[in-house]
């Protein structure tokens, strides 16, 4: 593969005609990931708005997944904080770490986290702050599994039997310990509504990075995102010549 240097990864042309595999690689390379290639909330660069309408060809989207213990060693090869971390601040208990077939580790979040993906996925502040409140952002759950580049993929499913004394955590049944489940016929695909892409994972590169790199960038957005088709492979996802 070519060597992709920072200068390139901030020029569309030179992911024109390549994988998202290949693009992700590169990043991966850089001493702190996309926060090399677009800054944090603390040292200001900025993401263009070519690249935040194909973020989702990083996104990776699982058929099933597996609930695992969140103290397997394997866990510890991401750019994570401790996971006792990952308890206090996103987690409300219970088995809320699976794995899919590819590997990756998904982490269920609390139920507030998601509400950027309700309603018309563009919530006002007192919708958000009720929400925090009251912990009523429960219709759907969030995953994300951060990659390694200080970023992450993002699932969101439907709460097939809305519960929400248990927001953040699937309901018993939904997913069996230890066993595989298929999450396909859950997985919301509404273009507002889906999992999107994250340069900035909040739990691994802060909150205000998150709301820099993506929150801020989506509600802003004009355009609709330009999506691959959601089960295949980075691999077989080439940045097109033009966008549409």
């Amino acid at each position: 593969m070519e060597y992709l240097g920072v200068s390139d990864l901030r020029d569309y042309s030179k992911w024109a005609g390549r994988s998202a595999e290949e693009i992700k690689k590169a990043v991966k390379m850089l001493p702190h990931g996309w926060a090399t290639v677009f800054g944090t909330d603390d040292v200001k660069i900025g993401i263009p708005q070519w690249a935040n309408r194909v973020r989702n060809f990083f996104n990776e989207t699982p058929t099933e997944l597996a609930p695992i213990n969140i103290k397997d060693s394997h866990i510890t090869n991401l750019r994570l904080p401790k996971p006792g971390i990952l308890n206090k601040f996103a987690m409300a208990g219970g088995t809320n770490v699976y794995k899919d077939r590819s590997g990756n580790f998904w982490f269920s979040l609390v139920a507030t986290s998601a509400v950027y993906h309700e309603g018309d996925g563009h919530p006002s502040k007192q919708e958000t702050l009720a929400a925090v409140k009251w912990r009523q952002a429960d219709h759907v759950f969030k995953l994300l599994a951060p990659d390694g580049t200080g970023g992450s993929s993002e699932l969101i499913l439907s709460n097939p039997r809305k519960l929400s004394h248990l927001p953040a955590i699937f309901p018993e049944g939904y997913l069996k310990d230890g066993k595989w489940f298929s999450v396909t016929n859950c997985i919301v695909f509404d273009h507002v509504l889906r999992g999107s892409y994250n340069f900035a994972d909040a739990l691994v590169m802060g909150g205000k990075s998150h709301e820099y790199l993506d929150i801020a960038p989506h509600m802003a957005m004009k355009k609709e995102y330009v999506n691959p088709p959601p089960f295949s492979p980075l691999s077989s996802r080439i940045f097109p010549s033009k966008l549409p």
